[in-house]
């Protein structure tokens, strides 16, 4: 990869469509509903422990 000291948004679209066309990128999908509910599970038993402590 071609770095540069002078930044420019030009400059910096050219760095990313040239790594873009080098790596197979993946679309993002975000969390799936059971992930979304663990998290929030997780959460908030981590927050609900502290509060009562």
């Amino acid at each position: 990869m071609k770095l540069s000291k002078i930044k420019t948004d030009k400059s910096d679209s050219k760095l990313i469509c040239a790594y873009a066309k080098q790596v197979d990128l993946m679309l993002w999908q975000g969390n799936s509903k059971h992930q979304i509910e663990c998290l929030q599970m997780t959460r908030h038993s981590k927050y609900g422990k502290a509060e009562q402590g």
